[in-house]
């Protein structure tokens, strides 16, 4: 029973301590103290920004530009290089090996 009392009175007093809150006190300069901290946060969040971020948008319009002239460059000239590597061969000096009848199928067209 004496556990049961004194969970009521710790409970009355915790009741009694959210119905009449204490009124919370601050020193003179509190505001001034937080907003100094506040800022210096901001500062060491804007140093840490990307270089990217950084660069005014004509480098960053270049950038862009040069990566795509480098990557439609390196596109024709793999298709071209590609184009070059192929020769047309003469068929007929493998048609009497594939095809002994070549030249009668030739004669019909």
């Amino acid at each position: 029973m004496n556990s049961n009392k004194d969970i009521q009175n710790h409970l009355d007093q915790l009741l009694n301590a959210a119905i009449k809150p204490a009124k919370v006190s601050t020193s003179s300069n509190f505001e001034q103290q937080l907003f100094s901290r506040l800022d210096d946060i901001e500062l060491k969040e804007k140093k840490n920004v990307a270089r990217i971020f950084t660069l005014s948008e004509i480098r960053k319009y270049a950038a862009v530009i040069l990566i795509l002239i480098l990557n439609i460059s390196a596109v024709v000239f793999y298709t071209t290089k590609s184009t070059e590597e192929q020769s047309v061969e003469d068929v007929s000096k493998y048609s009497d090996e594939y095809f002994p009848d070549y030249a009668t199928l030739t004669s019909l067209e």
